[in-house]
C-alpha cells in the first residue's frame, strides 16, 4: 500500500557515480530499471539545452559524470550546449544523456504508473517554460509527470499560470504579456518537445533580474507577478488543468543558501500556506526537508494534519539523513506523507521488494 509514495531520487542509480553496480543517475535505464522493478515514482533533475532541449541532469554541467573528465566540453554548461554536441559527449555509462520526452515515453510504454517528479532548478524560468509547452503539446504524456517542484516558488507560480494561460488557448499569441520563457522567438513542438512559431516567447524579468549581483531565484516579497495587462488579469484567473501535474514547492530546514529558498520548521507548517499562495491561485503542497522531530509522535502529527489539506513530500541530504524502511513508513503512515524520496539503499531496497512482492533489481549482487 504504501510503495505508490516511494520516490526513487534520480532513479534507481548508484550514489557514488559508479556504474558497475547500477545504472547511472539521471540516465534512462535507472528509470526503467525502476519501473520494470514496480517502484512508480522517481525524481529526476531537468535543464535546458542551447537550443532548448529539455535534458536530464541534475548539475549545472556533466563533469561529474563525464566518461572523458579531461575533455572541455564537459565543463560547459548545459545551457551553452547543443543537442548535437550532447549526443558527441557520452557519460560514465556510455551512453548521452536522455532527454525528458524519451524518459516519459519510457514510462507511458512501461505502465500506466510509471511516473515522474521533476524538479527545476532555482533561476531556470527557461527549463519551467519549456517543460509548460512539452506537456501542452503533448497530453499524452501529462499523466507520466506526477510532480514538477522547484525551491524557487516564483517560478512555480509562473509556471502554474502558464500552465494555466496557455491551456485557454495554445495558439494564442503572447507577445508583450507572457509571464515566462526568456526568449523573443521559439522555433514548432518537434519530436524532442522543442516549440516551432505556434507560440511566442517574449523576453520577461527573470529571478537574476531582482536580485542584485545575480543571485538565483528570489524570495516571493521580491518578485512581482502581477499581471502586466487587464486582459492577461481576465485569463490568469483560472484553475490548472486538471490532467496537469501537481505543483509543489520545495523547503529547506537548514539555513538558507540562496535568496529563493524558504526555510520552515515541521513545528510550525503555517508560513507554507503563504508561499504556496499568489492572486492567480495556489500551488498543490510542500516538499520537506527531513527533520528528527518528524520521527516522534508530534511531529508525525503536525505532518498528517498539513497533509489533511495540501500534498507533502519529504527529501533528505544523502549520507546524512536516515534512508531505511521503517523511516519511510513511519513518514507515510503516520505523517501521511504522499512523497519519500530514498536512494534505494541495499536494506531498503531488499525490504521494499519483500514487502511489496516486487522483483528486485539485481545490480547490487
Amino acid at each position: 500500500d504504501f510503495l505508490p509514495r516511494l520516490v526513487a531520487h534520480r532513479g534507481f542509480h548508484n550514489i557514488k557515480d559508479r556504474n558497475d553496480k547500477r545504472p547511472l543517475e539521471n540516465s534512462l535505464s535507472a528509470y526503467e530499471t525502476a519501473w520494470v522493478a514496480g517502484i512508480q515514482l522517481c525524481e529526476c533533475d531537468i535543464a535546458l539545452t542551447k537550443d532548448e532541449k529539455l535534458v536530464l541532469a541534475h548539475d549545472e554541467n556533466f563533469l561529474r559524470l563525464a566518461l572523458d573528465p579531461n575533455a572541455t566540453q564537459y565543463k560547459k554548461c548545459v545551457s551553452d550546449l547543443t543537442f548535437r554536441e550532447l549526443i558527441s559527449m557520452p557519460l560514465r555509462n556510455g551512453i548521452r544523456p536522455p532527454l525528458l520526452i524519451d524518459v516519459l515515453r519510457s514510462a507511458c510504454a512501461i505502465s500506466d504508473k510509471s511516473q515522474l517528479i521533476i524538479e527545476i532548478k532555482p533561476g531556470n524560468e527557461a527549463a519551467a517554460s519549456a517543460l509548460a509547452r512539452l506537456l501542452l503539446r503533448h497530453p499524452d504524456l501529462r499523466h507520466s509527470v506526477a510532480t514538477i517542484m522547484s525551491f524557487d516558488a516564483v517560478t512555480m507560480h509562473r509556471l502554474r499560470n502558464e500552465l494555466s494561460i496557455l491551456e485557454v488557448d495554445p495558439t494564442m499569441p503572447r507577445v508583450g504579456s507572457s509571464r515566462m520563457g526568456l526568449h523573443h522567438r521559439v522555433t514548432s513542438f518537434d519530436h524532442f518537445g522543442t516549440m516551432n512559431g505556434l507560440l511566442s516567447s517574449p523576453r520577461v524579468h527573470s529571478s537574476s533580474d531582482f536580485v542584485r549581483g545575480g543571485g538565483i531565484g528570489l524570495s516571493l516579497s521580491q518578485a512581482h507577478l502581477e499581471p502586466s495587462s487587464p486582459e492577461l488579469a481576465t485569463e490568469t484567473i483560472m484553475s490548472k488543468p486538471k490532467d496537469m501535474p501537481k505543483l509543489m514547492l520545495l523547503t529547506v530546514a537548514d539555513p538558507p543558501k540562496r535568496p529563493c529558498e524558504n526555510r520552515v520548521s515541521v513545528g510550525d507548517l503555517s508560513p507554507v500556506d503563504q508561499w504556496l499562495k499568489s492572486e492567480e491561485g495556489e500551488l498543490d503542497g510542500v516538499y520537506l526537508q527531513f527533520e528528527k522531530s518528524m520521527m516522534t509522535p508530534e511531529g508525525a502529527e503536525k505532518l498528517a494534519q498539513y497533509a489533511d489539506r495540501k500534498q507533502v513530500g519529504i527529501w533528505g541530504h544523502s549520507g546524512v539523513d536516515p534512508d531505511d524502511y521503517k523511516t519511510f513508513e513511519w513518514l507515510v503512515r503516520r505523517g501521511n506523507c504522499s512523497f519519500v524520496n530514498t536512494d534505494l539503499p541495499n536494506n531498503f531496497k531488499k525490504e521494499v521488494s519483500v514487502r511489496s512482492g516486487s522483483r528486485s533489481p539485481d545490480y547490487d549482487r
